[in-house]
């Protein structure tokens, strides 16, 4: 149980929320100024604060670092009526537990809730510490295109969609240069995304900059979005790739990568960073002969065959598609499994916004995608 504050002047959305919190079997107390909710952190025991942007005597993102120096250190959840990506930019560097507009869906609002009651207990747990580096690391895996457009961001969130079904804790990030497409499939509209985090130096990149920039999906998977248009896509160091990588891995049981399939230094140690990697090719000539260089380079950056898996996928019928023995012998590799094609199931989940292994569970092709995610459990 913990004790939550929520700092917000619409009494009706107080009420709202704070039944919410006493269903979870919190307590909870509300306050509807700065002025009170500076002075309720500065003598009350609140783990947990709900702090809205817009208040009668002041901005909350003002107040913010000093509710965060108050003797208790509460986790600071920013509530607001009106989106602005840069007010969560400036509220996440700011040392924000999350950022959430008010009409997102209950669900959205109760799991950053839950995901800071839990860091709290387990806070208290480690004793007086304030290294809250996790020595347990989640298997890590990556997922990597033979080429563009065979839909390896497809298999890597719906991998991840089955694995947090499993209730297993699941973090899925696009480590890309260019644009990421997991907004686009879990039609999620990210206010800050991974290049924002590249603005930080590596030092700065530790587990609690980087729950900050994680985004709650469905129960049991948090996002980090990829850039969401040209002018966000920015260059990534090796060392920022190695700390993002890590640090994400002590906050779950299983971190799944959309990687680059590009030859940079980066790429190579994000790679080397990961427990097996998933090379995703279509079932035609050309994409497979791309998965062998790739297969190669792997190889050639020191990561071992047995590491690597191969997934192919049925994206359009072809008149001559390669046969299966054929794809093994060309990629030299453990085939995961094979997508079947199913054109019309995957064209209504990303109509509905939910991957085909949770929108259309018994459709031929999530029957292959969960298998191939409990292959990898």
């Amino acid at each position: 149980m913990a004790n939550v504050l929520i700092i917000d002047d619409n009494e009706i959305f107080c009420e709202m929320l704070s039944e919410m919190v006493k269903d979870l079997g919190h307590e909870v107390s509300c306050v509807y100024t700065i002025k009170a909710g500076l002075e309720a952190t500065a003598s009350g025991e609140f783990e947990i604060v709900f702090l809205d942007v817009r208040l009668p005597d002041g901005n909350g993102l003002d107040v913010l670092p000093n509710i965060k120096g108050t003797p208790s250190a509460p986790l600071v959840i920013i509530i607001t009526g009106a989106g602005d990506p840069d007010g969560a930019d400036l509220a996440l560097k700011n040392g924000a537990w999350d950022y959430i507009e008010k009409q997102t869906s209950i669900k959205q609002i109760m799991l950053p809730l839950a995901r800071a009651v839990q860091y709290q207990q387990e806070k208290k747990g480690r004793g007086p510490s304030n290294n809250i580096q996790e020595e347990k690391q989640g298997k890590i895996i990556g997922f990597v295109g033979a080429k563009g457009g065979v839909g390896t961001t497809t298999v890597a969130i719906n991998v991840a969609t089955v694995l947090a079904q499993k209730k297993k804790n699941v973090i899925a990030v696009e480590l890309k240069l260019g644009i990421g497409t997991f907004s686009l499939i879990m039609n999620q509209s990210p206010t800050y995304n991974l290049s924002n985090l590249l603005e930080l130096e590596s030092e700065y990149l530790n587990q609690t900059t980087l729950n900050n920039y994680l985004h709650s999906s469905i129960p049991g998977l948090r996002i980090l979005f990829g850039p969401q248009k040209a002018s966000e896509i920015k260059e990534i160091s090796p060392e920022q790739v190695v700390s993002v990588i890590k640090g994400l891995a002590g906050l779950a049981d299983y971190l799944l990568i959309d990687l680059p399939s590009d030859f940079s230094e980066a790429s190579r140690a994000a790679v080397k960073c990961c427990d097996y990697v998933i090379l995703v090719a279509e079932r035609e000539q050309f994409s497979v002969r791309s998965g062998k260089h790739v297969m190669e380079l792997l190889t050639a950056w020191g990561v071992s065959k047995n590491l690597i898996r191969g997934v192919i996928t049925t994206r359009i019928i072809l008149p001559m598609m390669m046969k299966i023995e054929n794809i093994k012998s060309h990629l030299d590799c453990e085939i995961l499994g094979i997508i079947p094609f199913s054109e019309e199931a995957c064209s209504m989940s990303q109509i509905s916004g939910q991957p085909i292994a949770l929108f259309q569970q018994n459709n031929i092709a999530a029957i292959s995608l969960i298998e191939i995610a409990d292959k990898l459990a």
